[in-house]
């Protein structure tokens, strides 16, 4: 079932439970491997190839099973990225219909998901030589993202060429922030994927330093609570600041040093850390804002009663 959404479209499937959103005019296809795992397969579906219909970017879900208890956040860490390099190394035309090379792993996080499953993202570049001798090489940039579920692991794995990354990175993100277990109606960020609408506007575009951190903050830290909550009043204060560019300014100082305080966060490991460093960064936002402005009110009184 698709329902047209203002990110793109949602995929919804009933069989294995889940749920994920997906850029306009992709194209989805289902398979099951030969060792009956579940694979369902977002491209853009841009025409490279004279033999393949290669793509700029895709994403492709896969349900691995009876994987057993999840190690610690390290222990994950050095496990997949050996995987992905072994898997780089032993690609060839029969497997995978292209050779792989110059692999280079980027960064690993750890986070949580939507619904509060443990998670590990990995990025690494590689080189693909597929099959179709006239695309030649292809340097990629790989971003997967594993969810931990019991002794199930969901694999969300995006390759994109690594010429058109900047373009997509915004949609690759999304569409893997997106997922959801048990399905469910997607969350409806912005119209752009998942930007955080007020700081976007504010410095006038998702990549811009402010916004990456409040997006890192939102998708890794903040409860689900606290996103519906903004989401339901962003939307109108971001089409203010661009209607009113003086309005803008007057936000752009407000949350320029509110961001600072708030990264404070990152280093919270639960909910409950979240709650109590949150209040921590509320009243010192407070202070900041109706404090200082106080003190100043108050030293002009006392300067001018001297005078």
């Amino acid at each position: 079932m698709l329902v047209p959404m203002s990110f793109g479209e949602l995929y919804y499937n009933n069989e294995y439970s889940f749920s994920v959103q997906y850029p306009d005019n992709w194209r989805i296809s289902e398979a099951t491997t030969a060792s009956d795992e579940f694979v369902v397969e977002f491209s853009d579906g841009i025409e490279e190839g004279s033999i393949y219909s290669l793509w700029e970017s895709s994403t492709t879900i896969y349900l691995l099973t009876d994987m057993g208890e999840k190690l610690s956040n390290q222990e994950e860490k050095n496990w997949w990225a050996t995987e992905s390099k072994k898997y780089c190394k032993d690609a060839n035309y029969n497997s995978q219909d292209y050779r792989c090379g110059s692999f280079k792993l980027i960064s690993q996080t750890s986070a949580k998901s939507l619904d509060g499953y443990p998670t590990i993202t990995t990025k690494y570049t590689e080189t693909r030589q597929y099959s179709d001798k006239n695309v030649g090489t292809t340097p990629m940039v790989v971003i997967e993202k594993l969810i931990y579920v019991g002794d199930s692991i969901w694999l969300i794995s995006t390759s994109t060429d690594a010429p058109k990354f900047s373009e997509y990175e915004d949609r690759i993100y999304a569409l893997t922030n997106s997922f959801r277990y048990p399905a469910s109606p997607p969350v409806e960020n912005s119209s752009s994927g998942g930007g955080c609408l007020i700081a976007t506007a504010t410095y006038g575009s998702e990549m811009a330093l402010e916004v990456q951190q409040l997006r890192e903050l939102r998708d890794n830290q903040l409860l689900q609570t606290f996103n519906d909550i903004y989401y339901s009043f962003s939307p109108t204060i971001a089409d203010m600041e661009r209607e009113h560019p003086m309005f803008k300014e007057a936000v752009k100082l407000t949350i320029t040093p509110m961001i600072s305080s708030l990264s404070l966060m990152e280093n919270a490991n639960s909910e409950s850390e979240v709650l109590s460093i949150g209040i921590s960064v509320i009243a010192l936002n407070l202070g900041m804002y109706l404090g200082v402005p106080a003190i100043v009110i108050v030293g002009i009184r006392k300067i001018t009663h001297i005078n």
